[in-house]
């Protein structure tokens, strides 16, 4: 299970839209993420979506996220998001062959927009599903430095970017927090595309690659602030949902009310802190 402490408001956002939000790790409210990345432009490039594992009530995030006791908690189990079916064919250009019929979070007509290119470090969950590891400040930036490097040898961009250890560490003052996280790579263009890529047309390849990298030379953000994936139909089904301590009636009644509407299976539970806050 993961879980996450939110308001009843972003509650109703997340049931009404049936999609999970990924936040730029520059808009992040922990600002210290993206201070080693500062150099490099690449902070603007990492989409996070944050939970935490440990099931016990934890009233740090309660009181940060959880609309200062008077939100809820979420709870999926993963996997949490609904995947895509990929037949062997041609797109634009490219062959895909899918023997084993694997099914994915975001499809190749997604991954590749007018303004912007997906990483697909989706494919694989240890790129896309990480614990969160702890560390004093002083070793915050040297962690970083040794899986991101980013630099313009004789005009040639390069970049070293190990998806496995991106957006990884935090400060040991977020301990509390017991972090899980999935994580995003988008890249944006460094000008908006004006055609629909053939990439068996050498032009329509060479553009692309040329545009991603003056968007990392020039440190271009990408357009969008968050990305959001949709939930799979069971997960969001079978929800589960711990009502903040300080939730008075009314409150409580909107949140079965919505429920009632969008989830055929869901579990609500009370805080067992209701009478300690």
């Amino acid at each position: 299970m993961i879980y996450q402490y939110t308001s009843i408001g972003k509650l109703k956002l997340i049931l009404d839209s049936k999609k999970i939000r990924f936040t730029r790790l520059d808009r992040v409210d922990d600002k210290d993420e993206s201070e080693p990345f500062k150099n490099k432009g690449i902070a603007d490039k990492v989409f996070v979506s944050c939970w935490t594992e440990d099931s016990d009530e934890n009233s740090g995030l309660w009181s940060m996220y959880g609309d200062d006791f008077k939100g809820v908690r979420i709870g999926f189990k993963r996997p949490i998001f609904k995947l895509h079916e990929i037949p062997s064919s041609k797109w634009n250009g490219l062959n895909i062959f899918n023997e084993h019929n694997r099914k994915v979070v975001i499809s190749p007509n997604e991954m590749i927009t007018s303004d912007y290119f997906i990483i697909p470090s989706f494919l694989n969950e240890s790129t896309f599903f990480k614990k969160i590891e702890y560390v004093p400040t002083n070793e915050l930036e040297e962690k970083y430095a040794k899986y991101t490097d980013f630099e313009v040898v004789n005009g040639v961009a390069n970049l070293t970017l190990n998806f496995q250890e991106v957006a990884k560490y935090k400060k040991s003052g977020w301990k509390h927090q017991l972090e899980s996280r999935y994580i995003l790579g988008i890249i944006p263009f460094a000008q908006k595309l004006n055609f629909v890529p053939d990439f068996n047309n050498k032009q329509h390849t060479n553009i692309i690659i040329d545009s991603l990298a003056t968007s990392l030379v020039n440190e271009i953000a990408p357009n969008i602030t968050h990305y959001d994936i949709n939930i799979n139909d069971f997960s969001l089904n079978n929800i589960e949902i711990l009502i903040g301590p300080k939730c008075n009636e009314r409150q409580i009644e909107t949140v079965k009310n919505l429920l009632e509407r969008c989830c055929s299976n869901y579990h609500f539970t009370m805080s067992e802190l209701s009478f300690r806050i």
